[in-house]
């Protein structure tokens, strides 16, 4: 059996439109004019807040100062040149170490030594400190052999040799 819908709701009550206020007229009292501030230089913030961004027309309202080639907020982006060349041979190592498959799926922890040329020839590689494991540091060092380049110079009078540890973990 089918059942009848329920019946429509009631129309809302019709609300009477309240009378309008009355305006009241106002009259305009003469105001003071403010005191002049004296005149006083914008303070300039500390130091660049560093966006690598061209200017626009306008303010972004926080100061900021576009600094070209995306220097950080932090240090005069100098840097030390060991440092950086170290981390470079070391990539270049790590690259080396990962295209053996058998070595990649491997769990390990060894320290290695490098000598590197001025002209960014590896001189000499060797395992200094094994991983304890023979497979895996004859494979370590059949890499090794394999690491012959990188691809700049070193610094000059960079110490040598470059040493580090080198983990793998499954």
């Amino acid at each position: 059996t089918l059942m009848k819908p329920p019946p429509p709701p009631p129309p809302p009550p019709k609300v009477e439109k309240p009378p309008e206020p009355e305006v009241e007229e106002k009259i305009e009292e003469p105001q003071s004019e403010p005191e002049p501030l004296p005149d006083v230089p914008d303070e300039q913030p500390a130091g660049d807040t560093g966006l690598d961004a061209e200017g626009t027309a306008g303010s972004d309202a926080f100061g900021l100062v576009g600094r070209k080639g995306g220097k950080g907020l932090l240090g005069g982006g100098g840097g030390d040149p060991n440092t950086w060349y170290a981390g470079l041979a070391k990539n270049a190592l790590l690259d080396v170490l990962s295209d053996n498959d058998d070595l990649r799926r491997k769990g390990y922890s060894a320290i290695v030594k490098v000598w590197i040329e001025p002209d960014g020839t590896v001189k000499r590689c060797e395992l200094a400190k094994g991983s304890g494991n023979q497979e895996i540091d004859s494979l370590l060092i059949r890499q090794l052999a394999k690491f012959k380049r990188i691809k700049d110079a070193p610094p000059p009078g960079m110490q040598q040799p470059l040493k580090w540890k080198i983990s793998s973990r499954i």
